[in-house]
């Protein structure tokens, strides 16, 4: 398996377990489980997403 192809499948799998935790974050959010103090620091995962990408 060549480097690209490694990658692509590598992002393929971020992307999936992106979109499972939203999910997972959303239901527990509406069942009740969810401090909204963790929901007003999302962008901090966006921050150490960006020095991730700039990282690699």
């Amino acid at each position: 398996m060549s480097k690209t192809e490694r990658q692509r499948r590598g992002g393929k799998v971020f992307w999936g377990l992106v979109l499972i935790l939203i999910g997972v974050l959303v239901l527990l959010d509406n069942m009740g489980y969810l401090s909204h103090d963790i929901i007003r620091f999302w962008p901090v995962l966006v921050i150490i997403w960006g020095i991730k990408k700039l990282v690699d």
